[in-house]
């Protein structure tokens, strides 16, 4: 419970905060072509990318995100 507490402590100054750079290319442009989750870990044909950019846990976090 104490640690619980700590963290909604230490990250209640962030709730007022927007996206970073990336994240609304990643919301709007990428994930609304994804038809699944195993899409966060291969790409589906045909879709704007990043060249280098490998985060499959993040991109699956967005995509359930988006779901909800």
């Amino acid at each position: 419970m104490i640690a619980f507490a700590a963290g909604i402590l230490a990250y209640a100054t962030t709730l007022g905060h927007g996206f970073v750079w990336d994240d609304l290319i990643w919301l709007e442009q990428r994930l609304r072509f994804y038809p699944s989750i195993l899409n966060a870990f291969v790409d589906p044909p045909g879709v704007p990318g990043f060249p280098g950019v490998y985060r499959p846990l993040t991109v699956a976090s967005f995509w359930i995100d988006q779901r909800v």
